[in-house]
């Protein structure tokens, strides 16, 4: 009987030893403060992350950039937006190389294209020859190159051209369904019989 009456004693001591040691482990991970490790960042946070439009600024302009080749020369014109008249005209002997900043449109033309490279943005492009006026040409759209970034790096781009689509083609519907109203008002308005008072005399 004393035995078993250890033997229980000891059980009860183990148990309470257990549940003192899980407590004490329990408290202790709780009470390690959260240091930041070096090196290390939490991708978890939706706030940490980087909006990547906000990385990739919108462009302003395109760079347009020709050059010459040194001991070398050639006849160039430069248009810009479109206009009749030039902005610049004349023999361009190398080594020389001009920059546009272009906002609008620019059009590039030179009579002799070997000694001629031209870029855009950085980008080395190729002249084609005009069956117009026979001059070696490039063209730099700005409009045409944001709206094809827009639609590479903006994700709401298509979206809000479809919504502007849908607006101008509901305008337009109710224009004409407004007109189509209005000619059949005024068809049926000279198709009315007149009326006349008759009067008679005593």
């Amino acid at each position: 009987m004393p035995l078993m009456i250890i033997i229980g004693v000891v059980a009860i001591a183990i148990i309470i030893a257990v549940v003192v040691l899980f407590n004490s482990t329990t408290q202790s991970v709780e009470d390690i403060p959260d240091i930041p490790i070096a090196g290390y960042s939490d991708t978890s946070n939706p706030e940490d992350q980087i909006d990547p439009i906000a990385a990739l600024p919108e462009p302003t302009s395109a760079q347009f950039t020709y050059e010459v080749e040194a001991g070398e020369r050639s006849y160039i014109e430069i248009y810009e937006n479109g206009a009749a008249d030039p902005v610049f005209s004349g023999v361009v002997t190398g080594p020389a190389s001009e920059t546009y900043d272009v906002t609008g449109t620019l059009r590039f033309e030179a009579a002799n294209p070997t000694p001629v490279s031209v870029t855009v943005d950085g980008e080395q492009v190729k002249l084609t020859k005009s069956p117009t006026s026979g001059y070696y040409t490039y063209t730099v759209d700005f409009t045409a190159m944001l709206a094809k970034w827009r639609s590479e790096n903006d994700p709401n781009y298509n979206s809000n051209t479809t919504s502007s689509n849908t607006n101008t083609n509901a305008n337009a519907n109710s224009s004409t369904n407004s007109t189509t109203n209005t000619n059949r008002s005024t068809s049926n308005t000279s198709n009315s019989p007149s009326r006349s008072s008759n009067t008679s005399s005593g």
